[in-house]
């Protein structure tokens, strides 16, 4: 996870693959938040807590892989068994619940 200071704004990012490095300048400017302090002391805790050296060589991008596969596969003729699954939306939270719900999962 990467911390950093954007325009105002605490930006935190979940990296887990090489290819997802941005840079923030090219995103635009925020408008200010209406979040409360307990929300942004809360956001500060988990992402201390969550917060180690980072190396991206332990992550590996099976999707990734699976599609290359998929794609040389195709290339050379074969037909494609692939599984529709419909996505499951998940029910409507509040920050400050997603977020007492982190800080408990990261004890």
């Amino acid at each position: 996870m990467v911390r950093h200071h954007h325009q105002n704004a605490i930006v935190a990012t979940t990296l887990c693959y090489p290819d997802e490095l941005r840079i923030p300048s090219h995103f635009a400017e925020l408008k200010d938040s209406e979040s409360g302090l307990d929300e942004l002391s809360m956001m500060t805790k988990i992402v201390d807590k969550m917060t180690k050296d980072l190396d991206l060589r332990v992550y590996h991008d099976d999707y990734k892989e699976k599609m290359e596969a998929l794609i040389t596969s195709k290339m050379k003729g074969e037909v494609a068994q692939v599984k529709e699954e419909k996505p499951k939306k998940p029910a409507a939270k509040s920050m400050m619940e997603m977020l007492r719900e982190t800080a408990e999962s990261s004890k």
